[in-house]
């Protein structure tokens, strides 16, 4: 993949040759765009990701650039073009994973200013702050277990044992079964954490609380389903699946008092396509399974199976990864 480094460089000539940048924005136009973030604060929380969180600054200059090049639209003014038979032409959806507080104290307030609409994906478990997602549980492990530590925790649990020079977290991602995840991370919250995570929810709250998720609905933001426990969906039986995503819907209807249909993968990552087929049949509600690898067929054909694209990035590589990189996805078809 690109470095930064390139991406922003290549950012950068979209600046120097407007119209150029035109060019790729009006480039199959008629697929729309989707994007999505996580995490927009000025605060590095332990939690997260320093890496992939994004500044407010860097938020509202991202959205008056994309504001003054798309209509920013709703997935229900989406859906309605389809029904309706109606392009997609130069149409861009906003999306927001996970369900953090920022959602509520940062990200709706700019939105609102501009007038600007969006979707909200949480994940069930977390709402209120009952949980921390075990990936994020594994940043605060980071800095308190070693390495013989997980030695013996892969020989406990019978996974693979961590490699040299591997992270926490890509370990976790490669060899940790989906069924046992909770198991595993609580386990070692429970033997090499200085503090109970419960502690650390209460003192922290890094989530939206059910009280907040009902005010942005009732403010005419959408609310969509980010899964149960936010698992690798291509390591589930198909049991699981429907588990993660009807529990985790039913949790949210509740709490709006309506109905949902919107689903967004974890990590992006999709399950079998038969397996998405098969739901789909039963669980008509549900209208898209969103992914994160756009190749600009976000046509009205299959909008049960759209793609978005990361814009947590400075504003050049955000350029970059919204106008050139899903051409470059379409050629090399990854």
């Amino acid at each position: 993949m690109l470095s930064n480094y390139i991406t922003r460089i290549l950012g950068s000539a979209l600046d120097k040759y407007p119209k150029l940048q035109e060019h790729l924005v009006n480039y199959k136009s008629d697929s729309l765009k989707i994007v999505y973030y996580h995490m927009v604060s000025d605060t590095n929380h332990k939690y997260y990701f320093a890496n992939k969180s994004i500044t407010p600054e860097n938020f509202y200059e991202q959205l008056l650039f994309l504001k003054k090049n798309f209509e920013i639209i709703s997935f229900n003014e989406a859906f309605y073009l389809i029904d309706n038979k109606k392009k997609l032409d130069k149409k861009l959806v906003l999306t927001f994973d996970d369900g953090f507080k920022e959602n509520y104290t940062v990200i709706a307030p700019i939105l609102s200013e501009l007038n600007i609409t969006g979707a909200f994906f949480f994940i069930s478990n977390c709402i209120d702050n009952k949980d921390l997602m075990w990936r994020n549980k594994l940043l605060l492990l980071e800095e308190n277990i070693t390495n013989k530590s997980l030695y013996e925790t892969s020989i406990r649990f019978k996974i693979p044992k961590i490699k040299k020079n591997q992270d926490l977290l890509s370990w976790s991602l490669n060899t940790w079964p989906m069924s046992k995840k909770e198991e595993i991370v609580n386990t070692l919250c429970d033997e090499y954490l200085p503090y109970k995570v419960e502690d650390f929810l209460e003192e922290n709250s890094p989530y939206c609380t059910s009280e907040e998720i009902k005010r942005l609905y009732e403010n005419n933001f959408e609310i969509g389903s980010h899964s149960k426990t936010h698992p690798i969906f291509n390591k589930l039986d198909y049991e699981s699946l429907c588990h993660e995503i009807i529990s985790s819907k039913e949790k949210i209807e509740n709490i709006i008092n309506d109905k949902i249909q919107l689903f967004s993968y974890p990590f992006g990552i999709r399950a079998a396509r038969d397996f998405e087929k098969l739901f789909l049949s039963k669980n008509e509600q549900i209208k898209t399974l969103l992914g994160i690898k756009n190749n600009l067929n976000n046509l009205n054909s299959n909008y049960n199976f759209w793609e978005r694209d990361n814009l947590e990035f400075p504003i050049r590589v955000m350029k970059f990864r919204l106008l050139v990189l899903p051409i470059i996805r379409k050629i090399w078809q990854y």
